[in-house]
């Protein structure tokens, strides 16, 4: 078995990750991402949009099964993502 949270820290480190549901939905929109991961607990009405536009673009989407606060630690994220969009480099606004 594949240890998940293993993985997302590796993701995570190598830089090609992006945050938050806006990321996920455009990423999602225009297949730039190769897996989106979705914590069990996100909003319903960002889920919908989300698996919506990656039914569209055949992107895979994984539910991770815990809440916000343990998938934001399993990335090793201070902060509390729920949703990443994995695989793509992630961009900095100023």
């Amino acid at each position: 078995m594949v240890d998940v949270n293993k993985q997302i820290r590796r993701a995570v480190k190598s830089g090609k990750v992006g945050f938050g549901s806006k990321d996920a939905l455009s990423s999602a929109a225009s297949a730039r991402a190769k897996l989106i991961i979705l914590a069990k607990n996100c909003r319903e009405s960002d889920r919908e949009d989300i698996l919506h536009n990656a039914i569209q673009s055949e992107v895979p989407v994984y539910i991770f099964p815990a809440p916000v606060w343990i998938s934001g630690r399993s990335a090793r994220n201070p902060s509390r993502c729920p949703r990443w969009s994995s695989a793509r480099r992630a961009t900095r606004r100023s």
